[in-house]
This record gives structure tokens, C-alpha cells and sequence, in this order.
């Protein structure tokens, strides 16, 4: 058995890390010094004599092939995650105030013609034409409220929409730039 000194060293052939080993021969040297000190993305040197040393690269292929594996795990889960924010954001329901304002008033003018028609019912000759109008009225306001809050509800949707798609197709033509 020889002690053997085993060290990583960068593209500069600056020392990063240096052990002394005990082996008998520079492959099992290079061996025991990776698994006491780890796996670096560096260059082995084991030196065998005066001014005289074997390099060992194995390990980074290995690394090299586990870091490739880690970005292609990444990208995929990135693809994955963007895929579902694009998903979710283009279920969202979004609705606007102004809808809801005239379903508000779609469902009072639908009283207004509930009231009409009732009074209708109970009315003198002379009152008869007062409740048919206000039913009248009633029914045909409430249809245009909830017709328009349907108008409202497109238009808002549409808007949304767009402006999903604005933001996936910049994130799209970034990426492409990018590469």
C-alpha cells in the first residue's frame, strides 16, 4: 500500500480540494478519494511520483448526465406547472359588476311584473290597464336586463381571454427568443 496525494483541481490548475490516501494502485486512490471527499464537477489528479500524476475524469460524466436528468426533471415540471396556471386561468369565471348589477335589476323588474300581474287579477276596469302596463313593462325590463347581463358577461369573458393569451404568447415568444 502507498499513500497517494488525490486532489481536485479547476481549468486553472488551482488546488480546490487535497487528501492524502492509502492505496495500492492511482485508480483505487482516485476511488477512495471520491468517496471520502464527494462527487465534484472537477478533475481528479492523483499524483504517482516526482512531477509525475494520473488524471481520473470518470465521475464527471457521471455528474455531467445527473445534472442533464435534474434540468430535464425541471423543465418538465415547469412545463406541467405552466400548463396548469394556463388551465386555471382560463376557467376562471370572470364576471363583472355591471352583470350583477343588472341581474339586480332583472330579478326587481320581475317582481315589478309579479306585482303587475297580481294587481291585474284584482283589478277594477278602470285600474286594469295601469297593471297590464306595469306587467308589461316589468316582463320586457327584466328581459333586457338579463339579456344585457349576458351581453356583459360575453364581452368580459372575451376580454379576459384575450388578455390570457396576450400574456401565454409573450411568455412563448420569449422563450424562443431566449433559445
Amino acid at each position: 500500500m502507498k499513500k497517494y496525494q488525490c486532489s481536485y483541481e479547476n481549468s486553472e490548475m488551482q488546488v480546490i480540494l487535497a487528501e492524502k490516501v492509502l492505496a495500492s494502485s492511482p485508480r483505487e486512490a482516485y476511488e477512495k478519494f471520491i468517496e471520502k471527499v464527494g462527487v465534484q464537477d472537477e478533475i481528479v489528479y492523483v499524483e504517482t511520483g516526482f512531477f509525475s500524476s494520473e488524471t481520473f475524469n470518470d465521475h464527471v460524466a457521471s455528474v455531467m448526465d445527473k445534472q442533464r436528468e435534474l434540468a430535464e426533471k425541471k423543465k418538465k415540471i415547469e412545463g406541467e406547472k405552466e400548463a396548469v396556471d394556463t388551465k386555471n386561468n382560463f376557467s376562471q369565471n370572470q364576471e363583472s359588476g355591471w352583470a350583477t348589477f343588472l341581474n339586480i335589476c332583472g330579478v326587481l323588474n320581475l317582481i315589478l311584473f309579479v306585482i303587475g300581474g297580481i294587481w291585474l287579477l284584482n283589478a277594477s276596469s278602470s285600474e286594469q290597464f295601469a297593471a297590464m302596463n306595469l306587467a308589461i313593462i316589468g316582463l320586457v325590463a327584466a328581459i333586457n336586463c338579463f339579456f344585457f347581463s349576458f351581453l356583459v358577461n360575453i364581452f368580459t369573458r372575451i376580454q379576459h381571454n384575450t388578455h390570457q393569451t396576450t400574456i401565454l404568447l409573450s411568455k412563448l415568444i420569449d422563450k424562443t427568443e431566449s433559445k
